[in-house]
C-alpha cells in the first residue's frame, strides 16, 4: 500500500497529504513543480509522470476531481499495460521479448530485453530504454522480467484452458421460527 502513495524520490513526507488524498487536478498542479525542483514529476506505485498523467485523465475521462486513490492507479496502470500492447501480447501477436522492450518505453527502470536504439542512444539487452539521460537506469534484471512476463503467459494460458468452475448458488436461508411465548430462542 505504500507504493501507492510514492512520489519521486521518496519525497511523499514533504507533501500536506498523501499522494492518494490529492484529487486529479491537485496532483497535476503539484507535479509541475516537483518536475522543476526534482527533475521528475512521478507519482504513486505505477510512477505516473505529469504528461503521462494528463493523457490517461483524457483518455479514462476522469474529472479533474477524481482523487488518485489506488484503484484509479490501479486502473491507470492496466491502461499503460494496454497502450504498451497487452492484448497483443495476451493473444499471442506480441512477442515476451517485444512487451518487454514495450514496457520499458513506460517505465524507465525496466530493462529491455534485447540490443536496441534506446531514446538516447544505442542500448544492449539489460539498460533502461532512457539510459544516456543522466536521471534513469534499469533497477530490475532483465532475466527477472522475462520470468514475470513468462509466468503471465502461462497463467493466461491456463486460464484459456481450464473451463471455469461451475458457480453455486448459495443454499436459501431458513426462516428463523419466531420464539414461543415464554420460551427460548437458541442461536446457532
Amino acid at each position: 500500500n505504500d507504493a501507492y502513495r510514492t512520489i519521486y524520490r521518496h519525497k511523499q513526507a514533504t507533501l500536506p497529504k498523501p499522494v492518494t488524498d490529492f484529487t486529479l487536478d491537485e496532483l497535476l498542479a503539484a507535479q509541475l513543480k516537483w518536475g522543476k525542483n526534482w527533475g521528475s514529476s512521478a507519482a504513486g506505485k505505477y510512477q505516473i509522470i505529469r504528461a503521462t498523467l494528463k493523457g490517461l485523465v483524457a483518455e479514462l475521462g476522469l474529472p479533474g476531481s477524481t482523487k488518485f486513490t489506488p484503484a484509479v492507479q490501479d486502473t491507470m496502470g492496466f491502461a499503460l499495460l494496454r497502450r504498451r500492447g497487452w492484448d497483443k501480447f495476451a493473444s499471442g501477436q506480441l512477442s515476451l521479448k517485444g512487451y518487454g522492450n514495450e514496457l520499458a518505453k513506460e517505465w524507465a527502470s525496466f530493462p529491455v530485453l534485447s540490443d536496441m536504439q534506446g531514446a538516447h542512444r544505442r542500448l544492449t539487452r539489460g539498460d533502461s530504454y532512457y539510459s544516456g539521460d543522466s536521471l534513469n537506469k534499469s533497477l530490475v534484471k532483465a532475466g527477472d522480467i522475462e520470468a514475470v512476463l513468462s509466468d503471465v503467459l502461462n497463467r493466461l494460458s491456463v486460464q484459456k484452458t481450464t473451463p471455469p468452475k461451475p458457480v453455486t448458488p448459495p443454499a436459501p436461508e431458513k426462516p428463523a421460527s419466531a420464539p414461543r411465548k415464554g420460551g427460548w430462542l437458541v442461536l446457532a
